[in-house]
């Protein structure tokens, strides 16, 4: 039944009958954190690596709310590393790259 619906609603998308999914996909802001995602993947486990050895002792099992706050702080510093890094780094090289490979006339 799930995928008959998924399914449907992709054939929809696909023909034009989307209507608000359509728009909620087509947001150009998806474009600015599809450019992130893969900088996130990168640097998020060694960012993790260098703050669990920053720890003095081993973490005790807490609530919820300590958890969250490290998941958060963890995200945070790994997308601004990722703009950082897209910035001084990909950006420039794909400007680099898209002068290089262009078509002559």
């Amino acid at each position: 039944m799930k995928i008959e619906s998924l399914s449907s609603g992709i054939n929809a998308e696909y023909g034009g009958l989307g209507g608000f999914i359509n728009s909620l996909l087509s947001w150009k802001g998806w474009l600015v954190l599809a450019r992130l995602t893969y900088s996130v993947y990168l640097l998020h486990l060694g960012l993790m690596s260098l703050l669990t050895a920053g720890l003095r002792a081993p973490q005790k099992i807490a609530p919820d709310f300590n958890y969250a706050t490290w998941y958060l702080g963890v995200l945070s510093m790994s997308y601004l590393a990722a703009i950082i890094l897209y910035i001084s780094l990909e950006q420039p090289l794909a400007a680099i790259e898209a002068s290089t490979y262009r078509k002559r006339k």
